[in-house]
């Protein structure tokens, strides 16, 4: 696809006068590990463009009403390519024209095949736009410009709510079966649209909102009519295009559902979503794996050798001095020996007061790159090759020993083959230790499979999105690694090492040059998740929790009983209470519901940590507490903070005290609305409930059900229930769709705490749709057995969440 970037200082008439069609100037970089990039077919005839265009183009398609268009979307009867005209008209050049305030042509974007989008020239005008508005930015804003500043932020709305609307893939969170709850579109017209050409829009639009200077005058915060850029919705929907792309590519569908999920832009799905997936020749269908797990197994693996005929010997460490050594306070390190008398030597140090240097490996199990055989459990028989010791000892002498240029000294290293014990009393001390070791290690080498033999390149934003979609990035305890270490340094070929630093800089550079051919996508560089950067940077006060949620979102592990372990070491609380929950007999899903049950009292009673109210409505599966040996109060608990959840709805915001335990449940405060039901009963998962007494504002309720029945669930779970009622998670939803609780109400306690139990999520916004709203309140009006109302309740309400059984 020939797109845009590059701003060089061009005026309007530099680039007017110039022949833009043959320039091949590209707006994404290539695609990872793809030959080409899709063209573009221009559908539209040559023509000039002005600003008060947009509006006006549909009309000419017999598009009348724009609201209907904007809800209904294409006439269906509408011929496919009018149809893709249409699109290409109002949404490309329409919009471009509208954003930058001038006219355009559409003979300046042909491809010298004279039938193809060239956008060589689109950096010009981007330039020239951001130049004339700094320009302006010295000067009083004059009405005229607020005006035309309003009217394009509302063009740059519409053509988003379009695109997410009626062109994109819906979400595949909540989705457990079969492609096509996930894979349809709106209508058989817009199924039929050219694909390419919705994420040539789609990347325009978010193109155009990145560059897109803010208000004239800084007048954000004094215009109601104007929303502030932190609050305005970024999200350009899930492409069809790179979602088909990713399926042709035999893509898991867990691993499409994550991409889709942690990439913020339209822009960066298509620049990752031809990556080499280590797994893509594995039959996903067939394993039946879905977009919250992926069934694939592969078979177990050599581990890698980094000798001439992968035959060395493996050493090991006896289970007993490695017991003895944890067991006084100690943690093992280990030096290999490359002189006359080679050997391991295990070194017992107090890192909290040793002033020594030393290094730490981190690795995924699930890849077996030091896998060196099995024991009688059988498991991993915590033997190590030679050959990998040897590269290691050599690695950090060079990394750690770097500035007194002693690489011939050794410096001890930790490596949790050898040095974690499998005896279950010291366990929990040796988990323990790993927030030690990993924050104070001087040097933490990765090791990922796809890149320890993958030579390094000069594009290390490149080199660091193929780390991010590695096994390493992705396993759970190595996410507890990524935010303690503090100098982490990624293993290629070599050995060279690809550091924390030069990645964090490749981004920097991104970010800030706009010639770099990465600026718009620069976010690509973060060498981890928004939140484990924000993580590796605060202190408890600063949401600590949150983040630690988002982190673990689309993280995996075999083992659920470790999980609450490996978040409580991100959260630097001990976690050797927690460990000591075990029984070699009971089933991990119990243990690790044990576990989490403790680590919620713990973050509870920890001085700066807490529990944000906020959890109540991220829960997609909850504690069975019958099956729990704890204390009542858990119900609402999550059974697993992995738990594959997009969070486009925000976690942080407003800010709110924190939530406490009690007997019956978790104590939160929310605004809410109690529904007042008709005597008819409901049969769709969408409602609307009129919330103001001269029926003019109406919110739209959708249930997140996922059951055959509807008319069954309203009936035997809400009908017969006292009070069911909403707990809203922002006091006056708007047109975004907010989160919120369906719970029916158990008992009233004093204070007017209420004390209900969660049925569902549901989503909450303002139905601004006339034809929507006038049929409500005609159904209102007509019959009172047909409609519900609701009762508000303050944001002052207090309630006690799902204490369970």
């Amino acid at each position: 696809m020939q797109l845009l970037w590059q701003i060089p200082h061009i005026a309007y008439d530099d680039y007017n006068s110039k022949d833009n069609t043959s320039h091949d100037m590209e707006h994404l970089p290539q695609p990872i590990d793809s030959d080409n990039q899709p063209k573009v077919h221009l559908y539209v005839d040559k023509k000039q463009y002005a600003p008060d265009d947009f509006f006006m183009i549909p009309k000419k398609y017999g598009c009348e009403d724009r609201e209907h268009l904007l809800q209904e979307g294409i006439p269906p009867g509408m011929p496919i390519d009018r149809a893709n005209t249409l699109l290409q008209d109002w949404l490309w050049f329409g919009l471009l024209s509208k954003l930058l305030g001038i006219k355009i042509h559409s003979g300046n974007f042909v491809g010298c095949d004279n039938q193809t989008l060239d956008t060589g020239g689109l950096s010009v005008l981007i330039r020239a736009w951001l130049d004339g508005r700094q320009n302006e930015a010295a000067l009083e804003p004059t009405d005229q410009q607020i005006n035309r500043y309003i009217h394009a932020s509302i063009a740059l709305e519409t053509a988003r709510k379009f695109i997410c609307k009626h062109l994109s893939y819906t979400s595949m969170e909540n989705s457990c079966g079969s492609h096509s709850q996930y894979d349809e579109l709106s209508s058989p017209v817009h199924s039929r649209i050219d694909r390419k050409l919705v994420l040539s829009i789609a990347i325009l639009g978010e193109t155009l909102q990145q560059a897109r200077p803010p208000m004239p005058g800084g007048l954000d915060d004094r215009i109601s009519l104007w929303k502030h850029p932190s609050t305005i919705d970024r999200h350009w929907g899930n492409s069809t295009y790179c979602r088909d792309l990713m399926r042709t590519r035999k893509w898991c569908p867990f691993a499409i559902h994550r991409i889709e999920s942690t990439l913020p832009t339209v822009s960066r799905v298509y620049y990752e979503s031809t990556i080499h997936q280590e797994w893509e020749s594995s039959d996903h269908d067939a394993a039946g794996c879905t977009p919250s797990e992926c069934r694939a197994r592969q078979p177990r693996r050599d581990p890698v050798h980094y000798c001439h005929n992968n035959r060395c010997a493996t050493v090991e460490v006896g289970e007993q001095q490695i017991v003895d050594i944890i067991k006084s306070g100690k943690t093992p390190l280990i030096t290999w020996n490359r002189t006359s008398n080679p050997g391991i030597a295990v070194h017992a140090h107090d890192l909290n007061r040793w002033p020594g240097k030393f290094g730490a490996l981190s690795h995924s199990w699930e890849e077996d790159i030091v896998a060196s055989g099995l024991d009688e459990r059988p498991g991993n028989n915590r033997q190590m090759h030679v050959c990998q010791l040897e590269r290691l000892q050599r690695s950090f002498n060079s990394l750690i020993n770097n500035d007194t240029n002693s690489e011939n000294e050794n410096v001890p290293f930790y490596v949790d083959v050898l040095g974690f014990p499998r005896s279950s009393e010291v366990k929990s001390h040796a988990i323990d230790q790993m927030k030690t070791i990993y924050s104070k290690a001087n040097a933490v080498i990765v090791w990922d499979r796809n890149l320890i033999g993958r030579k390094k390149v000069e594009d290390t934003i490149e080199m660091n999105v193929r780390l991010r979609n590695g096994q390493w990035a992705q396993r759970l305890w190595t996410a507890q690694e990524a935010v303690l270490a503090k100098g982490l340094y990624v293993e290629f070929s070599g050995p060279t090492f690809l550091s924390l630093h030069e990645i964090e800089q490749a981004r920097e550079k991104a970010r800030s040059e706009l010639s770099n051919r990465y600026h718009h996508i620069w976010q690509s560089g973060d060498p981890f998740s928004a939140a484990i950067s924000a993580l590796r940077l605060s202190k408890r006060e600063d949401g600590q929790v949150q983040r630690t949620w988002e982190a673990l979102q689309f993280r995996q592990s075999r083992h659920p009983e470790e999980e609450a372990l490996v978040i409580a070491n991100i959260l630097r609380l001990s976690t050797q209470e927690i460990a000591s929950i075990r029984d070699d007999s009971e089933n991990p899903q119990v243990i690790a519901q044990r576990r989490m049950a403790k680590l919620l009292e713990t973050m509870e009673r920890t001085q700066g940590v807490g529990l944000p109210s906020r959890l109540i409505f991220l829960l997609k599966s909850r504690h069975n507490t019958s099956a729990l040996n704890v204390k009542p109060g858990f119900g609402w608990a999550p059974e697993t903070w992995m738990s594959r959840q997009s969070l486009r709805y925000p976690l942080f915001s407003p800010h709110r005290q924190a939530a406490f335990l009690r007997c019956r449940g978790l104590q939160v405060k929310f605004p809410g609305m109690i529904l007042r039901r008709p005597n008819r009963i409901y049969t769709t998962s969408t409602i609307h409930v009129p919330v103001k007494e001269p029926l003019h504002k109406w919110w739209r309720i959708r249930i997140e059900y996922h059951g055959s029945d509807i008319t069954k669930f309203w009936r035997d779970e809400i009908w017969p229930a006292r009070e069911p009622s909403i707990i809203l998670s922002v006091e006056n939803p708007a047109q975004r769709e907010e989160i919120g609780l369906l719970v029916v109400t158990n008992d009233m306690l004093d204070d007017d705490v209420r004390v209900v139990r969660v049925i569902c999520r549901v989503w909450v916004r303002l139905e601004t749709y006339s034809v929507k709203l006038a049929l409500s309140v005609n159904q209102f009006l007509d019959s009172e057995d047909c409609v519900s109302f609701g009762e508000r309740l303050p944001s002052t309400q207090k309630w006690c969440v799902d204490g369970g059984d």
